[in-house]
């Protein structure tokens, strides 16, 4: 990938046959947001003080409107054949916004 994603568009790009989520990630440090994630009811929740990681700049209030709406995915949400390989079928570009 050439540049770099604007606010609206990001490429969609799943791991190739030989690759797994986790092998396209270890070469990369690992966010902080990782340190407030916790595994309950078979989804990943994050923690209230993870939202800093990502939207430390709002205010405290709209901090805990972003946490209290966030959505928990299933805890092997990557492991399922074609859980979000089939994105890329519909579309190379994801716009948000």
């Amino acid at each position: 990938m050439t540049g770099s994603p604007d606010s609206s568009t990001f490429p969609l790009w799943p791991p190739d046959a030989d690759e797994t989520s986790q092998s396209q990630q270890e070469p990369y440090p690992v966010t902080d947001v990782f340190q407030y994630v916790e595994l309950a009811d078979g989804r990943l929740w994050m923690k209230p003080e993870g939202v800093t990681c990502f939207a430390g700049d709002l205010p405290e209030q709209e901090q805990k409107l972003v946490w209290a709406t966030h959505y928990a995915p299933a805890a092997d949400l990557f492991s399922r054949n074609g859980a979000w390989r089939g994105l890329e079928v519909e579309a190379e570009l994801v716009h948000c916004g």
